[in-house]
């Protein structure tokens, strides 16, 4: 059987009987640990599916989820992306005449930018 077969079978019938049956198929018998294992899982299975149903956890799952798309709203507006720094801030803004050699060599562009 491949992955999806058994996924499908899995989900249709329930992992307790998948197993039953894919290990009907190949001669294998499961012991009552085994069952009683597989049953936990399957018990498991549906009272989460059933839980995820309720008319008060979709809620509380769409006010938080309501709630998150708001602060993210919120703090969007106030951290915007625009940064107060503009181009040529930091440069140096002294006349050519009182620059050092070393700040004059610092303006000048790289040999290997040319």
């Amino acid at each position: 059987m491949g992955r999806l077969s058994s996924t499908v079978l899995r989900n249709n019938i329930g992992i307790r009987e998948s197993l039953e049956k894919k290990a009907s198929n190949v001669g294998a018998s499961l012991s009552p640990k085994t069952k009683k294992a597989l049953n936990r899982m399957e018990n498991e299975r549906i009272y989460q599916k059933n839980y995820k149903n309720r008319p008060g956890v979709k809620r509380r799952a769409m006010w938080s989820r309501g709630r998150k798309l708001y602060d993210f709203a919120k703090y969007k507006q106030t951290h915007s992306a625009v940064s107060c720094y503009k181009k040529g801030q930091l440069d140096i803004n002294l006349p050519e005449g009182m620059m050092t050699e070393t700040q004059e060599e610092a303006l000048q562009d790289h040999s290997y930018t040319q």
